[in-house]
Parts: C-alpha cells; structure tokens; sequence
C-alpha cells in the first residue's frame, strides 16, 4: 500500500466488471466441439455431451468430483448456457446444489451423474 500524509491508503485492486449471467437453455446449433482442445482423445465431446445431457433439473444429481467412491453430489438445479468465470463467454454449464449454497459445473468438468434420491431433494 502506497503511503500518504504519512498513513498507508489502500488501493484498489481490481474492479468486477461481469458476474454469473444466466442465458437459458443451450442452442440446437452451438458449436460443442469448439470448448474441446483440438489434442483431445476422439469422442471426448461425445462423452462430455452425453453427461451434460443427462442432467436434468430436480431429478438428477451431479459432480464434479472424479475420485472414488463419487462425492460432492448436488442436485442439478438449473443445466444450460451461463456466461460465467473463468471464461465469461456463453458455455453449456450445471448448477447444482451444495451445503454451502449452489455451485456452477462448466459441462467439461461433469465426471457423473444420476438419479436423484428422496434424500438428495430434501
């Protein structure tokens, strides 16, 4: 911190200038392979695809977690596009539901999903 009339003055560092932008469901002509790198094993967009749509809001579970056994279920509570960080450009994206609030899953870093249970929609 700079010092001034002989007292630190804090500075400020950094300004948001986006937040977490909803944009509804996923258009029928998005480009899914443009999120893969071009290095990518084949069928890797396939398979992340495949995932993404599987989750369904209030009946499916999801995670971002790829040990075992799977932890950090959530409840999918919203699947669709969302312009959010890191990439702040529209990508297909999971939102699901924590103890600590909900979390936001960019479609690439889904490794499971399934059913919901009755104690997943307490």
């Amino acid at each position: 911190m700079p010092m001034v009339d002989g007292r630190y003055v804090p500075v400020k560092q950094a300004e948001v200038h986006n937040v977490q932008e909803w944009l509804g469901d996923v258009p029928a002509d998005y480009n899914w392979a443009g999120d893969v790198s071009p290095g990518c094993y084949e069928g890797a967009c396939e398979a992340q695809r495949a995932l993404f749509a599987k989750c369904r809001p209030g009946t499916t579970c999801a995670t971002s977690y790829g040990g075992w056994p799977r932890c950090c279920w959530g409840l999918v509570l919203r699947a669709g596009l969302a312009a959010k960080w890191p990439y702040w450009t529209p990508r297909p994206t999971v939102m699901i539901r924590t103890s600590m609030g909900s979390e936001w899953i960019d479609w690439l870093s889904l490794t499971d999903v399934r059913e919901a249970t009755e104690r997943d929609e307490r």
